[in-house]
Formats: C-alpha cells, structure tokens, sequence
C-alpha cells in the first residue's frame, strides 16, 4: 500500500512539473516573440500608461484633483514620486517630452464629465507612421492618428 501511494505521488508530481514546464515554455516563448511584433510605438503607449498610472495615484492623494499642468515639466516634477524611471517621460521614437493638456490643470476628477473621452497627456510629436498616443482621465492610452486641431478644441 505504501510503496503504491508514493508510486501515486511521483507520478502526481511528474505530471505537475511537466505540465508547468510545458506552461512555462509557452508563456516565455510569447512573451519573447511579443516586444518584436510590437515594435516602438508599443514601448511608447508602455511609458504613457506608466505616466498616467502615476496621474491616477497623483489625483487619489491629492483630494481628487489633476496637479498644475501647464507645462511638460510641471507635470514631471509632480509625478515623479510616483513613477520609477525618469525615461517614462518621453515617447522612445521621438525623444520628446509628453505633453499635458493644460485644461486639465488643478481640474477635479469628479468633474470631468467623461473620463474615457477626456484625453490628459499626449506624444508632444507624431510618430513617423503617423500614430500619436493619448493619455485619458480614466487611465486608458490609445494610439490613433489624431490632428492638432483636436488638441485646440480641448484646451491645449
């Protein structure tokens, strides 16, 4: 009955090790195939949503308000108690600063009537292809092809 039982265990144990290695080995080899199929402009909206992710702590300790945002640097010097790597700060493929929408300075969250259509930060140039990266009140970044006539009809 023992030597049955411990024959049951390793074979317990043999099928749970090769099951996580075959999991293993699958999730590392997506993840290692992933960063190249998604290129730069990956990396860039990586970095916004860092610097929005520390919007977001920003405004919970604040009393639910944006810091001032009137300039690139403003908003770097507020934020970066809450962000790990100075680098997150700008776009890899432009080396440019982003930008914040000066609107949003001092705002209160809860009076932002749309959170997900209220962009707050954004790549301060177009990417070559063309895509730009926005920011939203609500945390989320999206990539599209946005026009500097937007950025004018929303305070910037």
């Amino acid at each position: 009955m023992k030597n049955r039982l411990t024959a049951l265990i390793a074979a317990s144990v043999g099928a749970a090790t090769a099951t996580s290695t075959v999991l293993l080995t699958s999730r590392v080899g997506a993840q290692q195939k992933r960063p190249a199929a998604e290129g730069p402009n990956h990396e860039c909206q990586v970095r916004l949503k860092q610097v929005a992710l520390g919007m977001m702590m920003y405004v919970q300790d604040y009393d639910e308000r944006f810091p001032p945002m009137q300039t690139a640097k403003q908003v770097q010097n507020r934020l970066r108690p809450y962000v790990k790597r100075e680098a997150v700060f700008y776009c890899p493929v432009t080396r440019q600063p982003y930008q914040p929408i000066k609107a949003m300075g001092g705002k209160s969250l809860a009076g932002v009537s749309d959170p997900a259509k209220t962009p707050m930060l954004f790549d301060s140039r177009r990417h070559p292809d063309g895509t730009e990266n926005t920011a939203y009140a609500d945390g989320r970044v999206l990539a599209g092809k946005g026009s500097p006539a937007a950025r004018k009809r929303i305070g910037h």
